[in-house]
Order: C-alpha cells, then structure tokens, then sequence
C-alpha cells in the first residue's frame, strides 16, 4: 500500500452521491481520506487506524480526514453525481454527461436535442466517414498496389 497514491471508490444516482477518496500528496507528506457525499459518514476507530497504520509506513507522513457533504437535491441523476463528485479522472465521455445532464432537465417522454439516438447515428456516421477515408488512401498508395501483386 505504500506506492497506492490515489483511490477513489464511489456510487451515485438520482438523490444519493458518495465518494470514499485516499490520496497521498508526497510533496507535502501528507494523506488524505476524502468523503463527499449527500449523507453523513462515521469511520469507525478501527478502520480509521488501519488506514493510520498504512501511512505510517512513510516515516514523516500525517493523515487527514476531510468530509464534504452534499445536497441530495442537486443529484437529479447519475451524471450529476459524477459532476458533484469531482472525480480525479475521467469516468465518462464529456459530451455523454452533458447528455445525461440535459435529459434530467426534460419531463419524461419529451425528446431532447440532440437526442443520444441521434449522438449515436452522428458518431457512426464520422467512423464510417473515417473508415471510407482511410480505406481510399490505402488503395492509392505504392504500398497497397504492391500487396495486391503479390
């Protein structure tokens, strides 16, 4: 566990965000246990001094305990758990949480633009376009003329 420098396990949906984050900042020698979430966490002491025996490991380090709490109402949806969470890295396509984002902001059953139907049909569309491109190019070089050949 010494090399671990970041973990993060978390859930989220509609009302109900956490994230459980260790990090270790080797600069400052310091760990830190993050919870952010929409409810109240209690580590118990055990689990507190089992991540203390962890850190004590590198000499010199201190372990910190933050907790961040979350309002449920704000989490309309997975993706706006994923936003509120602030993750260290990316779990999901950028345009694919602004979708989830958008959708929560319509009634059910009233189409959103684009819709990710439509996202979809785009995507396919660009990779075919690519493919075809690609493809073209490939024929007209030296390289397919001499495969075909031989």
């Amino acid at each position: 566990m010494p090399q671990l420098e970041t973990m993060e396990i978390w859930n989220g949906r509609k009302g109900l965000a956490a994230l459980f984050k260790y990090q270790v900042f080797r600069d400052t020698q310091e760990a830190t246990i993050t919870w952010r979430g929409t409810w109240r966490f209690t580590m118990e002491p055990s689990i507190m001094q089992a991540w203390e025996a962890v850190i004590s490991q590198c000499d010199g380090y201190r372990l910190n305990l933050v907790q961040e709490r979350l309002d449920e109402a704000a989490i309309k949806s997975h993706g706006d758990a994923i936003h509120y969470l602030m993750l260290s890295s990316q779990v999901i396509r950028p345009i694919s949480l602004q979708q989830i984002q958008m959708e929560q902001k319509f009634p059910e059953g009233v189409p959103t633009l684009p819709s990710s139907e439509v996202l979809l049909e785009v995507e396919i569309s660009w990779i075919s376009s690519w493919s075809n491109r690609a493809e073209q190019h490939f024929q007209s070089t030296e390289c397919s003329r001499w495969a075909t050949e031989v």
